[in-house]
């Protein structure tokens, strides 16, 4: 896993990763992860965390979220989707610092198939995004809140008035 620079990630698992930092191999970039912003649990033994971090580049220093996820592997690229929809309106999609995906499965689903039985769980991935964090809509005030929640609103009804709607548009 050395290849997608990840190794001392992968050596903090069991360890609380807030307040870790390391380098980004094959990067000028430095990560220091604050407190655990979400966790979404899954039944499985996946789950879904966004830490806040600070990315510390040169003399820059970012503002950010590390989400951790482990999706299903069929499903589309997260960080592509933002990168398609950043080309459109890059003022309100957030920038994306590094992604990385792992290309590997959970250890739950291993075990079944090491034992020959079929799993309960589809194929994942782990896929780690850095992105640039916007302010909690719950911080807004007036008409800015006003105009981001009626944003929110027309990107959420658009995909049923088209009838191409994913599992879930409420995150």
């Amino acid at each position: 896993m050395e290849q997608w620079g990840f190794t001392n990630l992968f050596g903090m698992i069991g360890k609380r990763i807030e307040e870790t930092e390391f380098d980004i191999p094959h990067t000028n970039m430095h990560l220091s992860f604050g407190p655990l912003r979400y966790r979404q649990s899954g039944i499985f033994g996946r789950c879904t965390n966004v830490y806040d971090v600070t990315i510390q580049t040169g003399n820059e220093v970012i503002d950010a979220v590390c989400k951790i996820a482990w999706p299903v592997a069929t499903h589309s690229n997260e960080s592509e989707l933002i990168a398609k929809a950043r080309a459109v309106d890059p003022l309100h999609i957030p920038e994306v610092h590094y992604a990385v995906e792992v290309v590997t499965d959970l250890p739950s689903r291993n075990l079944h198939i090491q034992r020959g039985s079929a799993s309960p769980v589809e194929p994942r991935t782990m896929r780690v995004t850095v992105m640039t964090r916007y302010q909690p809509i719950d911080e807004l005030e007036g008409l800015e809140f006003l105009d981001v929640f009626t944003q929110i609103m027309k990107c959420t009804f658009s995909p049923f008035v088209s009838h191409s709607h994913s599992r879930s548009t409420s995150r």
